[in-house]
Order: C-alpha cells, then sequence, then structure tokens
C-alpha cells in the first residue's frame, strides 16, 4: 500500500540520502552511508504510522486478527498502549513472549506487533492470517522468517502480507533493493536444488 502525505522533516531527510546514494555511484546492490540511511528509514517508519493505524483500525472493525512487523521501534510503540494488542520487542522476556503468543493463539488479543528481529522467530501467530510490514529489515532472511510466523502448521486460511510504501523514490528504491536481494537468495538456493 502506498503512504502520500510525508512531511517536509521526512521529505528533506530521505531527499538527501537519497541524493547522497545517487552521487556515491554505488554498484546496484549496495547501499549508501550508514548514518544517511538509518536517519532516512527512522524518519520513513514514522512517517507511515497513521497509515499503519487505520489499518489496524479497519482490520479490528472487521474482527480481523493482525500481526504488525517493523525494523523500527516507533511503529511498534505507536500500538503498544492500544486495547486488545501486546508488542514484542528486544525489551521483551521469553516468558512475556510466550505469554503473548499463548493469548493471541488463544484468541485473546486483536492483534501483535513486534520489530522483525524479536518477533520474527520461535514464534507462531497462526491465529491471523493477516500482516503488516511498516519497513523491512535489511537482511531478506529476516522478513522471510517474519512472514513465517503466520505461514507456520495450522495456518487454515489464505495469508495476506501487505507492505507500507511511503510515496518517495528512497523508499521505492530500498523495496526494490530488497526485493531484488531475496529474489537472488531465491535463485541461488534454486540453482543448489537443482544441483543436488
Amino acid at each position: 500500500i502506498e503512504v502520500n502525505g510525508l512531511d517536509r522533516k521526512t521529505r528533506t531527510v530521505c531527499d538527501r540520502a537519497l541524493k547522497e546514494w545517487q552521487n556515491a555511484k554505488l554498484p546496484p546492490n549496495a547501499i549508501p552511508s550508514f548514518t544517511e540511511w538509518s536517519k532516512a528509514r527512522s524518519a520513513l517508519a514514522e512517517a507511515k504510522i497513521p497509515a499503519l493505524l487505520e489499518l489496524v483500525a479497519q482490520h479490528e472493525e472487521a474482527g480481523e486478527p493482525l500481526v504488525v512487523f517493523s525494523a523500527h521501534r516507533a511503529p511498534i510503540d505507536a500500538l503498544a498502549g492500544r486495547e486488545g494488542w501486546a508488542t514484542i520487542t528486544g525489551d521483551t522476556t521469553p516468558e512475556e513472549r510466550t505469554r503473548i503468543e499463548e493469548q493471541f493463539q488463544a484468541g485473546q488479543l486483536r492483534g501483535v506487533a513486534g520489530t522483525i528481529q524479536a518477533a520474527g522467530v520461535a514464534i507462531t501467530l497462526t491465529h491471523a492470517a493477516r500482516a503488516v510490514f511498516v519497513d523491512l529489515a535489511p537482511t531478506p532472511a529476516l522478513n522471510g522468517q517474519a512472514e513465517d510466523r503466520i505461514y507456520r502448521i495450522g495456518q487454515n486460511r489464505g495469508v495476506l502480507i501487505t507492505q507500507l510504501v511511503a510515496d518517495h523514490a528512497l523508499d521505492r528504491h530500498i523495496n526494490e533493493l530488497l526485493q531484488r536481494k531475496r529474489d537472488l537468495i531465491e535463485a541461488s538456493i534454486d540453482s543448489a536444488a537443482v544441483v543436488a
């Protein structure tokens, strides 16, 4: 889903990062300096929060359980106090993670929101067949593992993954880069499987 209406500050940060990226003449799959890249990605994640909250409200109204992932804390923290929601971040203890997983699977929660690294592994969230990625982690494997939280054994409905992409060339470029990386990895695995 395309997210429109970036504020001027976010657009400026993204413009600067995109210009630096283009001027660096990096190879197609390379990323720019860590500082500008991080600032822009963080600003984009925060700018998508209003669109995320709209999507969350739509799912709640429809009675559809939802899982939300982000590489950044701000979108997850935006759902932390929401009624019927639980969040999983690096600060969540293993015991709390297990409790959240059990509550969600039992239908006691409307949704779970987590950072990709903290909530993307070793947890089953198949009570939901819908997930929203506010943004993606730079490592495609982490994003794939996060998707697998609702694709696991026990999922008996069609799964729908929604990705929020800001109406800015930088966010589109980042997502295209990550998709190329994912395609390359999958092609390598397929080639290895054929050879074996």
